[in-house]
Protein backbone atom coordinates (compact mmCIF):
# COMPACT_ATOMS: atom_id res chain seq x y z
CA UNK A 1 0.00 0.00 0.00
CA UNK A 2 2.83 2.43 0.88
CA UNK A 3 4.53 1.64 -2.42
CA UNK A 4 1.29 2.32 -4.32
CA UNK A 5 0.77 5.63 -2.49
CA UNK A 6 4.37 6.65 -3.14
CA UNK A 7 4.05 5.83 -6.84
CA UNK A 8 0.80 7.78 -7.12
CA UNK A 9 2.35 10.78 -5.37
CA UNK A 10 5.37 10.71 -7.67
CA UNK A 11 3.12 10.44 -10.71
CA UNK A 12 0.98 13.36 -9.52
CA UNK A 13 3.95 15.63 -8.88
CA UNK A 14 5.51 14.74 -12.22
CA UNK A 15 2.30 15.36 -14.14
CA UNK A 16 1.62 18.65 -12.39
CA UNK A 17 5.15 19.87 -13.15
CA UNK A 18 6.08 20.27 -9.50
CA UNK A 19 8.90 18.20 -8.12
CA UNK A 20 8.73 16.82 -4.59
CA UNK A 21 12.02 18.60 -3.86
CA UNK A 22 10.53 21.96 -4.80
CA UNK A 23 7.66 21.40 -2.39
CA UNK A 24 9.92 20.73 0.58
CA UNK A 25 12.40 23.51 -0.17
CA UNK A 26 9.72 26.20 -0.59
CA UNK A 27 11.54 29.48 0.06
CA UNK A 28 8.41 31.16 1.40
CA UNK A 29 8.79 29.34 4.73
CA UNK A 30 10.67 31.59 7.14
CA UNK A 31 12.38 31.31 10.51
CA UNK A 32 13.34 34.90 11.41
CA UNK A 33 14.06 34.22 15.11
CA UNK A 34 13.38 30.59 16.05
CA UNK A 35 14.94 28.12 13.61
CA UNK A 36 12.72 25.14 14.46
CA UNK A 37 9.42 27.00 14.07
CA UNK A 38 8.92 27.82 10.43
CA UNK A 39 6.05 30.05 9.33
CA UNK A 40 4.75 31.56 6.10
CA UNK A 41 4.45 35.31 5.85
CA UNK A 42 0.85 36.05 4.84
CA UNK A 43 0.64 39.86 4.81
CA UNK A 44 -2.85 39.95 3.26
CA UNK A 45 -4.45 37.37 5.59
CA UNK A 46 -7.09 38.30 8.17
CA UNK A 47 -6.27 38.99 11.85
CA UNK A 48 -2.57 39.81 11.67
CA UNK A 49 -0.57 40.69 14.76
CA UNK A 50 -0.52 44.43 15.33
CA UNK A 51 2.88 46.09 15.92
CA UNK A 52 1.18 48.64 18.19
CA UNK A 53 -0.20 45.98 20.55
CA UNK A 54 1.56 44.38 23.50
CA UNK A 55 1.30 40.62 23.81
CA UNK A 56 1.56 39.05 27.27
CA UNK A 57 0.92 35.32 26.84
CA UNK A 58 1.35 32.26 29.02
CA UNK A 59 1.60 28.99 27.13
CA UNK A 60 0.43 26.04 29.24
CA UNK A 61 2.07 22.86 27.91
CA UNK A 62 1.27 19.45 29.33
CA UNK A 63 1.06 17.11 26.34
CA UNK A 64 4.26 15.25 25.53
CA UNK A 65 5.54 14.42 22.07
CA UNK A 66 4.44 11.21 20.34
CA UNK A 67 7.83 9.71 21.11
CA UNK A 68 10.53 10.90 23.54
CA UNK A 69 12.98 11.99 20.84
CA UNK A 70 10.56 14.34 19.09
CA UNK A 71 10.00 18.06 19.55
CA UNK A 72 7.07 19.10 21.72
CA UNK A 73 4.52 20.45 19.21
CA UNK A 74 3.26 23.04 21.70
CA UNK A 75 6.81 24.30 22.28
CA UNK A 76 7.23 24.73 18.53
CA UNK A 77 3.99 26.72 18.62
CA UNK A 78 5.60 29.20 21.02
CA UNK A 79 8.41 29.63 18.50
CA UNK A 80 5.90 30.14 15.71
CA UNK A 81 4.28 32.97 17.66
CA UNK A 82 7.67 34.65 18.02
CA UNK A 83 8.38 34.23 14.30
CA UNK A 84 4.92 35.55 13.34
CA UNK A 85 5.46 38.55 15.62
CA UNK A 86 8.83 39.22 13.99
CA UNK A 87 7.33 39.05 10.50
CA UNK A 88 4.54 41.42 11.61
CA UNK A 89 7.24 43.80 12.89
CA UNK A 90 5.98 43.68 16.46
CA UNK A 91 8.82 45.14 18.55
CA UNK A 92 10.42 42.45 20.76
CA UNK A 93 9.63 44.52 23.87
CA UNK A 94 5.92 44.17 22.98
CA UNK A 95 6.13 40.36 23.08
CA UNK A 96 6.25 38.98 26.61
CA UNK A 97 5.90 35.22 26.65
CA UNK A 98 6.05 32.69 29.42
CA UNK A 99 5.80 28.90 29.19
CA UNK A 100 4.87 26.46 31.91
CA UNK A 101 5.57 22.77 31.31
CA UNK A 102 3.91 20.00 33.33
CA UNK A 103 2.45 16.53 32.96
CA UNK A 104 4.00 14.21 30.33
CA UNK A 105 5.77 17.17 28.65
CA UNK A 106 7.96 17.48 31.78
CA UNK A 107 10.30 14.75 30.52
CA UNK A 108 11.35 16.94 27.59
CA UNK A 109 12.93 19.44 30.03
CA UNK A 110 15.67 17.02 31.08
CA UNK A 111 19.35 17.68 30.43
CA UNK A 112 20.87 15.74 27.55
CA UNK A 113 22.78 13.20 29.67
CA UNK A 114 19.73 12.38 31.82
CA UNK A 115 17.39 12.23 28.82
CA UNK A 116 19.79 10.04 26.85
CA UNK A 117 20.28 7.65 29.76
CA UNK A 118 16.52 7.35 30.26
CA UNK A 119 15.40 7.11 26.62
CA UNK A 120 18.53 6.18 24.65
CA UNK A 121 18.20 9.14 22.31
CA UNK A 122 18.89 12.86 22.08
CA UNK A 123 16.55 15.45 23.55
CA UNK A 124 15.47 17.34 20.44
CA UNK A 125 13.91 20.12 22.55
CA UNK A 126 17.14 21.50 23.99
CA UNK A 127 18.12 23.72 21.03
CA UNK A 128 14.57 25.03 20.79
CA UNK A 129 14.54 25.82 24.52
CA UNK A 130 17.83 27.72 24.16
CA UNK A 131 16.48 29.74 21.24
CA UNK A 132 13.26 30.54 23.11
CA UNK A 133 15.22 31.64 26.16
CA UNK A 134 17.48 33.87 24.01
CA UNK A 135 14.31 35.40 22.52
CA UNK A 136 13.23 36.42 26.03
CA UNK A 137 10.73 33.66 26.80
CA UNK A 138 10.47 32.72 30.48
CA UNK A 139 10.31 28.92 30.72
CA UNK A 140 9.18 27.03 33.80
CA UNK A 141 8.70 23.37 34.61
CA UNK A 142 6.33 22.24 37.33
CA UNK A 143 8.18 21.13 40.46
CA UNK A 144 5.20 18.98 41.44
CA UNK A 145 5.34 17.13 38.12
CA UNK A 146 9.06 16.52 38.62
CA UNK A 147 8.36 15.10 42.09
CA UNK A 148 5.51 12.88 40.86
CA UNK A 149 7.74 11.52 38.10
CA UNK A 150 10.62 10.88 40.50
CA UNK A 151 12.88 13.42 38.78
CA UNK A 152 15.38 15.72 40.49
CA UNK A 153 15.37 19.48 39.92
CA UNK A 154 19.09 19.26 39.09
CA UNK A 155 18.27 17.13 36.07
CA UNK A 156 16.40 20.00 34.38
CA UNK A 157 18.20 21.85 31.57
CA UNK A 158 19.63 25.26 32.51
CA UNK A 159 17.25 27.14 30.15
CA UNK A 160 14.28 26.11 32.31
CA UNK A 161 13.43 27.24 35.84
CA UNK A 162 11.81 24.85 38.30
CA UNK A 163 8.61 26.41 39.68
CA UNK A 164 6.73 25.32 42.79
CA UNK A 165 3.89 24.16 40.55
CA UNK A 166 2.29 24.83 37.18
CA UNK A 167 -0.69 26.07 39.17
CA UNK A 168 1.36 28.77 40.87
CA UNK A 169 2.87 29.93 37.58
CA UNK A 170 -0.61 30.17 36.00
CA UNK A 171 -2.04 32.06 38.98
CA UNK A 172 0.83 34.53 39.30
CA UNK A 173 1.17 35.25 35.57
CA UNK A 174 -2.56 35.73 35.10
CA UNK A 175 -2.46 38.25 37.95
CA UNK A 176 0.38 40.01 36.06
CA UNK A 177 -1.96 40.39 33.05
CA UNK A 178 -0.85 37.40 30.97
CA UNK A 179 -3.51 35.62 28.90
CA UNK A 180 -3.32 31.83 28.92
CA UNK A 181 -2.82 30.09 25.61
CA UNK A 182 -4.08 26.50 25.73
Amino acid sequence: MKLLMGTLLMLYTTLSGISAAAKTSDASWQTPVISQARVKHLPDAAVPLNPDHSYKLLFDISQGAKSPGELLPALVRVGRFINLAALAEVPPENVQLAVVIHGPATLSMLKEEVFNKRFGEENQNLNLLTELKKAGVEIFVCGQALAHLGLHAGWVTEDVEVAVAALTVAAEYQLKGYKTMP
